[in-house]
């Protein structure tokens, strides 16, 4: 893949905080710094090493929570090690929720987004208490249908404010 061919990724505005709030869409500034509780779905399929690093420095996540069944890091010149530093040195814990729930292909009941909304508001509310969130997705499918599921049944306290991530 060429330099022009790559694909670039944008935050996707949508507010889920009520459900009598209209559906938005448009690209946010990445600027977390004033909002708590927020959880990001990133289809990081086709990502670059740069718009992955740019995204875990903006976001700042205290908790990504791994939702593909083939978890890779090799984003250009990345690496497992290099991203699970990465993670380390933002005080980011990782949580692969598909090793902890034996899915083993992407075919699997168990990675529909109604069943796994319970084991990933658990995660939501362990302790610490996580105030950012960055869900890696590598389905297209599964990330849209996740912005449907998940804003209803994360739980009430705190109401968390689901986006996502998509390729422009």
């Amino acid at each position: 893949m060429s330099h022009r061919d790559r694909i670039h990724l944008r935050l996707v505005e949508e507010d889920h905080s009520s459900p009598t709030v209209p559906e938005s869409r448009g690209q946010l500034s990445f600027s977390f710094d004033d909002d708590n509780f927020v959880l990001v779905l990133a289809d990081i399929t086709d990502a670059s090493e740069q718009g992955f690093l740019d995204l875990l420095d903006r976001l700042h996540p205290d908790v990504v929570i791994e939702l593909r069944t083939v978890p890779r890091f090799d984003f250009g010149r990345l690496s497992r090690k290099v991203v699970f530093r990465k993670f380390d040195e933002m005080n980011a814990r990782y949580d692969d929720l598909i090793y902890t729930l034996r899915a083993t292909s992407e075919h699997d009941a168990g990675l529909n987004p109604v069943f796994l909304a319970r084991p990933l508001s658990e995660i939501l509310h362990s302790t610490p208490r996580p105030q950012r969130a960055l869900v890696l997705l590598d389905d297209p499918k599964i990330l849209e249908l996740s912005m449907e599921v998940l804003p209803n049944r994360l739980g009430s306290e705190p109401r968390w404010n689901v986006r996502r991530l998509a390729t422009q």
